[in-house]
C-alpha cells in the first residue's frame, strides 16, 4: 500500500512538470520532493531485502530533503524497533504522530513498542486509538485481546480474539490466548476446542501442548494430559513445567515411578521450581503411605 502511494506521488509530480509553469523557487521545491520520494522508495526496497542499515541511510536522505515526511519517520521507527533500539524508535513514532495524528498504523506500532517494554496502559491506549482510526489488521485485535487478558477482563479479551480470528482464520496465537481466557472463565469445553484449533494450525507450539494438557487434566482426561505433556517435551526437551505437569498426570494414574522421575527431571532443569518441589513432596508422601503395613 505504501509503495502504491509513493508511485502515485511520483506520477502526480510528473504531471505537474508537464502542464504547469514554475518559478525558480518552485522548481527547487519540486526537485526536493522528487528526491524525498526517490530516497524513500530506495529505503522500501532495502527493507524488502532486510538491509535495514541501508534502509535507514536512505530514510535519513529522504528526511534531509523533507524533515516533515511522516511516512519516512514511520519506516525509520519500524526499523529501529526491529533492531530493538527502543528509545530511538519511540522518538521516531512520536515524531510521526506529531506530523500526522490520524496515522492509525503509527499508533499501533507505538502501542506494540509499549507492549514490548511492559507499559501496558500506554500500549492499550495506542492500540485502541489505532483501531478507532480504522486500523483493522488482525494483530491489532489480537494485542488488544492480550491486554484485556492481562488485565483480567476475560470476556472482553475473548471478543477481541474473536475479531482477530474473523479476519485471519488461521491466527494460531489468537486461538491459544482465547483458550486461556475461556479456561479462566471455567469454559473448559471452549478452551479445549481452541487449544486443539491452535495446534491444528501449528503442532510445534510446545506451550500450547502443555496448556492443552492442563485443560485435559481439569476435565479428568489424564491419559490425554500425558499425551499433550509428552508432545510439549518432544518439541522442547528443556521445558521444565511440562515435566512437572506430566508428573502430576502420572500421579493421578498411580504411576508413582514415572511421576517421581518426571518431577525429578523438572527439578534438574530448574532446582528452584516450587511446583515441582511440591509435586515431589506429594509423590513421596503417597509412596511412603503405600509402603506402610
Amino acid at each position: 500500500m505504501l509503495r502504491a502511494l509513493i508511485f502515485l506521488l511520483i506520477f502526480n509530480l510528473s504531471v505537474s512538470i508537464g502542464f504547469c509553469q514554475f518559478g525558480a523557487g518552485d522548481v527547487g521545491k519540486l526537485d526536493a520532493k522528487k528526491n524525498t520520494v526517490k530516497a524513500y522508495n530506495q529505503a522500501t526496497e532495502n527493507i524488502k531485502m532486510k538491509k535495514y542499515d541501508e534502509a535507514l541511510s536512505n530514510l535519513e536522505k529522504s528526511l534531509a530533503f523533507d524533515p516533515n515526511y511522516a511516512l519516512a519517520h514511520l519506516q525509520k521507527a519500524k526499523i529501529l524497533l526491529e533492531q530493538d533500539r527502543i528509545g530511538a524508535a519511540l522518538q521516531s513514532f512520536n515524531k510521526t504522530i506529531d506530523l500526522d495524528n490520524n496515522m492509525a498504523e503509527a499508533y499501533f506500532d507505538r502501542g506494540y513498542l509499549f507492549y514490548k517494554i511492559d507499559s501496558f496502559g500506554m500500549a492499550f491506549k495506542d492500540i485502541n486509538k489505532a483501531i478507532d482510526l480504522g486500523f483493522k489488521e488482525p494483530q491489532a485485535f489480537y494485542y488488544q485481546g492480550v491486554l484485556f487478558l492481562k488485565a483480567g477482563q476475560f470476556t472482553k479479551s475473548i471478543m477481541s480474539f474473536n475479531e482477530a480470528i474473523n479476519i485471519k482464520k488461521d491466527y494460531t496465537l489468537a486461538y491459544h490466548d482465547r483458550a486461556t481466557a475461556k479456561e479462566s472463565l471455567n469454559d473448559l469445553t471452549g478452551a479445549l476446542f481452541d487449544y486443539s484449533q491452535c495446534l491444528a494450525y501449528d503442532s510445534t507450539l510446545f506451550v500450547a501442548h502443555n496448556n492443552y494438557g492442563s485443560a485435559r487434566i481439569k476435565v479428568g482426561d489424564y491419559e490425554g494430559g500425558l499425551e499433550s505433556f509428552s508432545k510439549a517435551i518432544k518439541f522442547n526437551p528443556n521445558y521444565f513445567p511440562a515435566y512437572n505437569n506430566r508428573a502430576n498426570a502420572h500421579y493421578f494414574l498411580s504411576n508413582l515411578d514415572q511421576a517421581e522421575a518426571d518431577a525429578a527431571k523438572s527439578l534438574e532443569l530448574n532446582p528452584q521450581y516450587a511446583e515441582a518441589l511440591n509435586s515431589m513432596g506429594i509423590i513421596k508422601s503417597k509412596r511412603d503411605k503405600t509402603k506402610r503395613p
